[in-house]
């Protein structure tokens, strides 16, 4: 733990860390309130498209024929989690967007085919 003196000390001496610090705050403060707006408004399919479209924007890059490709290995239990949902919950409606084609599971991570049909779920 770092003395709340010492601390406030450093931020006065160095006005950049300050900014950063702020900024940081106010970034983890509108994804708390987004996710919060998720929770409270949305569908599960919804929550579920949502997360997998913030992971391609966070993690993703551009993969072949338009795809985005997220190299991160995800289960059912960890995307349900992320979204507020059940591991039963989340592998069902992961599955039904694997099966129509929306998104493929490699051992690498997620291909995301369908991006703007994910963003119309997400939006509902």
């Amino acid at each position: 733990d770092i003395p709340r003196a010492e601390f406030l000390a450093v931020l006065d001496a160095c006005p950049p860390l300050r900014l950063d610090l702020c900024r940081l705050f106010v970034l983890r403060t509108a994804r708390l309130e987004s996710r919060l707006a998720d929770l409270v408004f949305k569908g599960a399919e919804a929550r579920l498209c949502t997360v997998l479209l913030r992971l391609a924007i966070e993690r993703g890059r551009p993969g072949p024929a338009g795809a985005f490709d997220v190299p991160l290995p995800v289960s059912a239990r960890e995307l349900g989690r992320l979204a507020g949902l059940g591991r039963q919950t989340a592998s069902t409606l992961f599955t039904g967007l694997v099966r129509e084609g929306l998104v493929e599971r490699h051992l690498w991570g997620l291909r995301l085919r369908e991006l703007t049909a994910l963003r119309s779920r997400a939006e509902q």
